[in-house]
């Protein structure tokens, strides 16, 4: 694998034109739709109402893409991914953050929203553009010296657009959308990668909290497997024939599972 640090678009997109990686209209607004839910389990309906004074997703956003950037790579003074196996476990981690990036990115565009569907579509589909650039980080010499430049697309690593991400968060107050669908592109996520990753993980939690996660409880390692595998075979088999999945029916099947190896003394804390 060559160096992450140097992960760079495949192809080189502009500025205006639809993202690479974008999840159908329906799929996002699924996915708006299951993060209303799921903040509501953990902060009540009031959550829509917040501001970023007492749930700052802007924060948590700057800290999951400091997170990325330092499964990428920050340090120059020693190799930080000696070999294959180091690079690409590392790749993996990043691409997980980006899944938790997406889950923060979309509360405040739902809050933002106030959790009217029209409202959300509209949103949605201002969010599958590729976002211009900004002469920012080691390219802030553009603008010390005056010039009207922006850096191009062909110039970025992968760490330099997480910086962009930074930048447009703490400026803005929010991470908009394309920013996600972008990042992802970077660490060669389909739109089907994130959308399933993205489910996956939304109904993992829900079925954890539900079966005594919070009381410590729950036992993850079904059988000598842990239990996102189980969800990712069932979700797989789900989007075969819909591109949007029944989520209680995936919960029930992961229940039923859960119960039979339960009662055989098959589950484990991991």
């Amino acid at each position: 694998m060559e160096s992450i640090l140097n992960t760079r678009f495949n192809q080189v997109p502009e500025a205006g034109t639809v993202c690479e990686v974008s999840p159908s209209p329906a799929q996002l607004l699924h996915m708006c739709i299951l993060q209303d839910e799921a903040n509501t389990v953990m902060s009540s309906e009031a959550w829509r109402d917040s501001t970023d004074d007492t749930l700052w997703y802007y924060r948590a956003i700057n800290n999951e893409l400091g997170e990325c950037s330092s499964h990428i790579g920050i340090k120059w003074w020693k190799n930080e991914h000696p070999n294959e196996e180091i690079a690409t476990s590392a790749f993996k981690q990043a691409r997980m953050e980006v899944i938790d990036v997406l889950h923060f990115a979309l509360s405040n565009l739902v809050r933002g929203c106030h959790q009217s569907n029209t409202e959300l579509e509209v949103g949605v589909s201002r969010h599958l553009f590729y976002p211009k650039l900004f002469s920012i980080g080691r390219f802030s010499q553009f603008s010390q010296r005056d010039v009207d430049l922006e850096p191009s697309y062909s110039e970025l690593t992968i760490n330099d657009f997480i910086e962009q991400c930074q930048y447009v968060n703490l400026v803005n107050g929010h991470l908009p959308l394309n920013y996600v669908m972008v990042l992802a592109e970077l660490l060669d996520l389909s739109a089907n990668d994130l959308y399933v990753a993205y489910v996956g993980k939304n109904v993992l939690n829900k079925f954890r909290t539900t079966n005594g996660q919070r009381e410590g409880t729950y036992l993850k390692i079904w059988n000598g497997i842990e239990d996102n595998e189980y969800l990712t075979e069932y979700l797989t088999e789900a989007l075969a024939s819909s591109d949007l999945p029944n989520i209680e029916a995936l919960i029930l099947k992961l229940n039923t599972q859960y119960q039979t190896f339960l009662t055989q003394g098959l589950c484990t804390r991991g």
